[in-house]
């Protein structure tokens, strides 16, 4: 392996994983924080008259490691696997994704259970 192509991959392990795993872990000590302050069931979809989808708050915790952690987890397995011996622009770009993804789910996670804290029916949750 050239010393391009090791530090290509250390640039991507450092932005498509170790980013993705710093975020959600934010993500998760965040959501953990604010459960106890939301409905049960809280909402978890928005539509054009409101709120319209809910589940438990737990569902949050859930989608915060299994999309905001796992998708980019599966997609650096899949680039490292694939780019063994050389590094091109896709792995660049999926590594952006990566990160992307993860820093998606942490905001849209976080932020959703941020406007309810407080609310006793998730259905009064603003738009």
């Amino acid at each position: 392996m050239t010393s391009d192509l090791r530090r290509a991959r250390r640039a991507f392990l450092l932005i498509a994983v170790m980013g993705p795993l710093v975020l959600s872990a934010v993500g998760v000590a965040i959501v953990l924080n604010l459960i106890p302050e939301v409905p049960d069931p809280a909402a978890t979809h928005w539509g054009l008259s409101g709120a319209d989808g809910f589940a438990s708050p737990l569902t949050y915790l859930w989608m915060q490691l299994g999309l905001g952690l796992g998708v980019p987890v599966v997609l650096s397995v899949a680039v490292l696997l694939a780019a063994r011996d050389s590094w091109g622009p896709t792995g660049r770009f999926l590594g952006a994704v990566a990160l992307w993804f993860s820093g998606f789910f942490t905001v849209a996670s976080v932020g959703s259970l941020w406007i309810q804290r407080g609310l006793t029916d998730a259905s009064q949750t603003p738009d």
